[in-house]
């Protein structure tokens, strides 16, 4: 959600309904971007 002044990655777990921001750019712009598939184990 960059350029909204909520500068953060997103997560929805409701097929796009609501989201929760999972971290935070600091107003940095994002290139390229690599979740991991056991992102809820990790976090990474």
């Amino acid at each position: 959600m960059q350029g909204t002044g909520k500068d953060a990655i997103l997560k929805s777990t409701d097929g796009g309904l609501n989201f929760a921001v999972v971290g935070n750019v600091n107003s940095q712009p994002v290139v390229y971007l690599a979740i991991s598939p056991d992102f809820a184990a990790d976090n990474t």
